[in-house]
């Protein structure tokens, strides 16, 4: 709208070629960058964004740094919210299935928002199952993890992996929700559409969008005040993939 030409380039959170991409978007002169990295903490990429002084705009990514421009939401209180929802519905052998933290900073703060909330309920918080990003190897991770924690729910870092497991289970023996309980985070339309329903947390990615391009512009028109961090409103959209926790759980 502003005039621009848009270069969209996929990394598929692989750190070398974070840096490979934005070498090439330095060399091509673009005016300025939105990102979504692997490890906003230990990014190269960013770093070379840094020592040129080019501007951008982190998405998604919550750096612990103030000194990094990001829109996100609070990844540790959604999480935290739920699976909160989770132990209201009785659950309290609740496991997270994680994206690998290697790959992805906000698995590891949704983690700690899981962590939290077990911790505010007097419940013992699980070690994450961790898997690769495509959720390739879940299958055999779950039955093994199924027989020796038995969790009566699962919050997944994001809504493909819990799409995945809904699946997965049935083949497994359990029913969702009767067994099991899942949810997970993201709030892709499609969670909306499968049986059951996915329970999720919901990210206004086009509102991030959005913001995220305004600040950037900012950036570009030397605009001197702007918040480094910002949060964008999350909700808790219920489906029909939580259940109750049997009384006997």
């Amino acid at each position: 709208a502003r005039g621009y030409n848009v270069i969209l380039v996929a990394s598929d959170y692989d750190p070398e070629q974070e840096v490979n991409s934005v070498d090439a978007m330095l060399s091509n002169k673009v005016e300025g960058m939105i990102l979504t990295v692997n490890d906003a903490e230990r990014s190269r990429a960013l770093e070379l964004l840094d020592e040129e002084d080019h501007p951008y705009v982190l998405l998604f990514n919550q750096p612990i740094r103030t000194d990094r421009i990001a829109v996100t939401v609070d990844n540790v209180s959604a999480t935290k919210s739920m699976v909160q929802t989770l132990i209201g519905a009785g659950h309290v052998k609740i496991m997270m299935l994680a994206g690998a933290f290697s790959f992805s900073d906000r698995s590891i703060r949704r983690y700690d928002g899981y962590v939290m909330a077990m911790q505010d309920a007097l419940l013992e918080p699980l070690p994450p199952l961790e898997v690769d990003f495509g959720g390739h190897d879940l299958k055999e991770r779950l039955v093994g993890i199924l027989k020796e924690k038995k969790p009566t729910a699962l919050f997944c870092s994001n809504d493909m992996l819990a799409l995945a497991a809904i699946r997965l289970l049935p083949e497994l023996g359990f029913s969702v929700p009767d067994d099991i309980s899942i949810c997970g985070f993201d709030g892709i339309e499609v969670g909306e559409i499968v049986r059951p329903s996915l329970a999720t947390v919901v990210q206004p990615a086009t509102e991030m969008g959005r913001q995220a391009a305004t600040f950037l512009f900012d950036r570009l028109l030397e605009k001197v005040f702007y918040p480094n961090l910002t949060f964008m409103p999350y909700f808790i959209r219920f489906g029909e993939s939580i259940g109750s926790a049997a009384p006997s759980n």
